[in-house]
């Protein structure tokens, strides 16, 4: 039996990974390791953040109608 909470949360369609482009089977991006500095050791960046439908930069927080859900790599 599910709580009030969750029935709630299940009649509101909510979800913890809301409809944005870094969610996105579509959102395409590089990992680029970037060197340390004078303040913090070495670390990785997202960078070339592009659609892959338009070939547009996009904000990771953004989101367009062509949203697809990414699937688990099996």
């Amino acid at each position: 039996m599910a709580s009030k909470t969750q029935e709630a949360k299940d009649a509101q369609g909510y979800t913890k990974k809301p409809m944005q482009c870094n969610n996105c089977a579509n959102y395409k991006s590089e990992m680029v390791a970037m060197p340390a500095d004078g303040w913090r050791g070495a670390y990785t960046a997202e960078k070339n953040k592009r659609c892959g439908v338009g070939g547009f930069a996009v904000q990771s927080s953004a989101s367009c109608k062509f949203y697809c859900v990414k699937t688990a790599n099996v």
